[in-house]
């Protein structure tokens, strides 16, 4: 493919971005005592019509299979659009985790954003 270039340099940029997000949400989720606080991730926000993946929900075992990973790798889907139909658009479906400990799965990124905006209902941020 002819954007291979800018799809992996942006699919470094995401990985690097998840990364740093997984770090601040989980000392966030420590601080206000929400580990296994059951917040959920709604996604996938783009659903791959396969059996192949298996996706971690729970906000908190996410961002740590993120921290432990051995490797992350991104994936995309193509999707026509018919405002640039020359163009067509790249969207990140996943990122897939590996780790040595524990079985393959998959995360949405921006659903793992959406489940912290949105956060448990009622939180109370100590001073």
């Amino acid at each position: 493919m002819e954007g291979d270039g800018v799809l992996r340099v942006v699919s470094e940029e995401l990985l690097t971005e998840l990364m740093t997000f997984s770090i601040h949400t989980r000392r966030f989720m420590e601080m206000l005592h929400l580990k296994k606080g059951g917040i959920t991730a709604q996604g996938p926000l783009i659903k791959i019509a396969t059996e192949k993946y298996v996706y971690e929900t729970d906000l908190w075992t996410a961002v740590n299979r993120v921290l432990h990973s051995s490797e992350m790798k991104v994936t995309t889907v193509q999707v026509e659009t018919t405002k640039h139909p020359n163009l067509g658009d790249m969207h990140v479906a996943n990122v897939l985790i590996t780790s040595q400990e524990r079985n393959q799965v998959c995360v949405c990124p921006q659903g793992l954003f959406y489940a912290l905006a949105e956060g448990p209902s009622g939180w109370k941020i100590p001073k």
